[in-house]
């Protein structure tokens, strides 16, 4: 009974996923290159890699220490915008599956949480097409907290093991170590955090093995070294010195502005609400799991930008993964036969497909209309590509599902930076709008 239960339970998973896996295609298939793209778009193509190191190089030292991520995106560009597609579809589901396996562990194959979790990153993510779908952002965002949660697997499956998992010890502190550099290299504020969680990993692991391997301690090292290169790269201050004249840091109004977040339901309170829900029905099973790691993880990675002069909606999509792991750690100490829990997961289910429904849709159509009308102005271009200038209507996204909601878009000045590369992409002499 218990098996036919278990391949019930895969199979509607599979569904699902597969369902979300077509939504994740279909969105970025309709998505086109937003603001710093145009640019880096001719900058990866007139550049070999040598050449390339270079300007990361100035890169950091000039105006952020996001190198490794700046490089990544580097190899989408080369690999040719249709091809990121795809692999970007694939990111989310990637994603998806970090989230459920650090939270979840033995219950991966939840359609509850898959379910609560992809609802959750539809509805909460307050800058969707930012972090999922725009190249830049996808590859500073979503590929860095990919980059962050597989780094930290190795952790999560010591945690439920007595023996050491990894079999050659030289070559995983070595691994460990450089993998730990790069990880921390991704993001500000998931670079203080990922060591801070590194740190609450290894206290659980001598708790339950009695050791610390060496892997965990070269994996520290590795961390504390990215955040390091990350944090202290002379771009970082240049860039606070010029960028609108000049910026300053207010702590005790960025603490404010922080913590209101945690109240926020477009944002953080929706995945805190049902975590709370699930540590209440586990029956107190919920301190038994690693949610102290991912706690922090949240914590740090919010208070973390009490330090910076600004704190953009595209840079929460880390603390929110945060948040929905902690969640999913106490929904897998629920016991399953208690009828109570039964009833409300399923409500709990029910108004996240319901929620789905309404929030994917509509992203699907804004998504969608985006695209259909900048395939007329791309149309527009093509037979107006001789004239002295091309005049286009203004191409508005309707919601946070379109990658340039907030972003830089083509204006009335023909020589604006975006206007000049975006000409030079499709082929004109030069753009601008009504």
């Amino acid at each position: 009974m218990y098996k036919n239960h278990e391949f019930v339970n895969k199979a509607v998973f599979v569904i699902f996923f597969l369902l979300i896996a077509v939504i994740s295609f279909r969105v970025n298939f309709y998505t086109h290159l937003a603001a710093d793209d145009f640019y880096c778009y001719f900058l990866a193509a007139e550049n070999d890699p040598v050449d390339m190191l270079n300007i990361l190089k100035g890169l950091y030292l000039n105006w952020s220490g996001r190198v490794v991520l700046h490089a990544l995106a580097y190899i989408f560009f080369c690999l040719g915008i249709e091809i990121f597609r795809a692999i970007n579809a694939l990111g989310f589901l990637l994603l998806l599956g970090l989230i459920l396996f650090h939270g979840c562990y033995n219950k991966f194959f939840s359609p509850a949480a898959l379910i609560f979790v992809n609802f959750a990153l539809f509805f909460c993510v307050p800058a969707f097409g930012e972090d999922f779908l725009w190249l830049m952002g996808s590859c500073n965002y979503l590929w860095g907290i990919i980059i962050v949660l597989a780094f930290l697997a190795p952790f999560r499956i010591q945690l439920e093991r007595d023996k050491n998992i990894f079999k050659r010890g030289k070559l995983s502190v070595a691994a460990m170590f450089i993998f730990g550099a790069i990880a921390a290299a991704t993001n500000e504020n998931t670079s203080v955090a990922l060591v801070a969680m590194i740190a609450i990993f290894m206290y659980l692991i001598k708790k339950k093995c009695n050791r610390i391997f060496k892997w965990a301690w070269s994996a520290l090292a590795g961390g504390i070294l990215g955040v390091a290169f990350l944090l202290l790269a002379p771009g970082n201050f240049r860039r606070m010195s010029i960028e609108g004249g000049g910026l300053e840091v207010d702590v005790v109004k960025n603490f404010f502005d922080i913590t209101t977040l945690f109240v926020d339901p477009n944002y953080l309170l929706f995945p805190l609400v049902f975590a709370v829900i699930f540590a209440f029905l586990s029956n107190g099973k919920c301190f038994d799991s690693p949610f102290l790691i991912y706690l922090t993880g949240l914590l740090v990675s919010m208070y973390a930008m009490i330090g910076s002069p600004y704190y953009t909606d595209r840079a929460k999509l880390a603390s929110l993964v945060f948040a929905l792991i902690l969640a999913l750690c106490f929904y897998g100490r629920i016991e399953s036969k208690n009828v109570v829990s039964k009833v409300v997961i399923g409500l709990i289910v029910i108004l996240s497909l319901w929620g789905s429904t309404i929030e994917i849709g509509g992203a699907i159509r804004d998504v969608r209309d985006f695209h259909k009308a900048e395939e007329a102005r791309i149309e527009q271009i093509r037979r107006e590509k001789n004239y002295a200038e091309v005049i286009l209507d203004e191409n508005k996204p309707k919601s946070k599902y379109v990658a340039c909601f907030k972003l830089v878009r083509l204006t009335k000045d023909k020589n604006a930076g975006i206007n000049v590369y975006y000409a030079m992409y499709y082929g004109a002499k030069a753009v601008r709008v009504r």
